[in-house]
Formats: structure tokens, sequence, C-alpha cells
């Protein structure tokens, strides 16, 4: 009797952890706000663009043969 207390016990609360897990909707700030707080990130200043688009940095076979 008390093995099966404690199973039970153990199984509900590997229940009701696993209750909690789900996906919720992407999260709406209020209208009227901007999200900006306290600053937007990264800091617009220290972002360089990408100068090298669709290049990995690596050359490719026809450019080394």
């Amino acid at each position: 009797m008390t093995r099966r207390l404690l199973l039970m016990t153990l199984l509900m609360a590997a229940t009701a952890g696993l209750s909690a897990c789900g996906k919720r909707g992407d999260p709406h700030l209020p209208e009227g706000t901007v999200g900006t707080y306290p600053r937007a990130y990264p800091d617009p200043a220290t972002v360089r663009p990408n100068t090298s688009a669709g290049n990995s940095g690596q050359e490719s076979e026809e450019q080394t043969n």
C-alpha cells in the first residue's frame, strides 16, 4: 500500500511538472508603447553592416584553381 501511494505521488508530481510546459504565443506590447526598454539592443552605433553578402569568408574551388 505504501509503495503504491509513493508511486502514485511521484507520478502525479511528474505529471504536474509537465503540465506547465507548452508554447505561449508571441508577447505583445500594450497599445501605445514602444519596445525599447531601456534602449535598443544591440546598440545601433556598434553594429556594422554585412558587406560579404553570401560569402562565408572561404574561397570557392573555382577561385583557388
